[in-house]
């Protein structure tokens, strides 16, 4: 499902037009792509499905931080220990030690973001400096995030996987590439338990279960 398309019909396909800076980086399974400097400058990215993904709407301010971005935990403490304040919505004179001790993180959903890095769960893609745009036409439309560079986490089952991107985006992006792995993998719990490597034999079926369903209204 969703594979990267290959460089001909990337260029073939008019409605791709997210754009690369020259002397991006492009990576498609095993080909590296550099200086690509085409007019307009296409790279091949994910196609999304007719998989509706929380109706495809993008996220609201009430589940994210409103200064650094992050998703919200359940209390309304912002996930990212860095940001400057890290309670918004309740204040911390609202929050006692059961409901410290009962806060979750917060789920994972079609727009998070982690600094400039966001998250496409119609296509199960991390992408930098994403925008929200409408692809396809009538029952196939879909809203997905399209920037200057992408991970297709459907692809990581392990974690060297895992520490080759984290080598491979160059250190103006890992801001944030850290948080999001965590975020989704719990690599930890999941890649490196001990120090073992862990294989994930589905990634897929590991993503969408990780992803809360919302269902259209009647």
């Amino acid at each position: 499902m969703r594979k990267a398309v290959s460089l001909k019909t990337a260029f073939a396909n008019t409605d791709r037009n997210s754009v690369s800076t020259t002397g991006s980086e492009i990576y498609n399974k095993e080909m590296k792509v550099t200086n690509l400097s085409v007019t307009p400058s296409l790279h091949p990215v994910k196609r999304g499905n007719k998989r509706s993904v929380e109706k495809n709407v993008v996220p609201n301010s009430s589940r994210e931080c409103s200064i650094c971005g992050y998703a919200l935990r359940r209390s309304g403490r912002c996930s990212n220990q860095g940001c400057t304040s890290r309670l918004h919505s309740k204040g911390p004179s609202a929050i006692s030690s059961n409901e410290l001790l009962q806060d979750t993180p917060p789920p994972l959903f079609h727009g998070r973001k982690w600094k400039k890095w966001v998250f496409d769960a119609e296509r199960l893609c991390l992408v930098f400096e994403g925008r929200p745009t409408v692809r396809g036409e009538g029952a196939d439309q879909y809203v997905g995030y399209f920037g200057s560079y992408e991970i297709d986490v459907e692809q990581i089952k392990q974690s060297s996987q895992m520490l080759d991107w984290i080598f491979q985006v160059g250190y103006h992006r890992l801001p944030g590439l850290l948080d999001a792995f965590h975020s989704i993998f719990n690599p930890q719990g999941n890649l490196c338990s001990g120090g073992c490597n862990k294989v994930i034999k589905d990634p897929t079926a590991f993503l969408k279960s990780r992803i809360p369903v919302v269902k259209e209204a009647a």
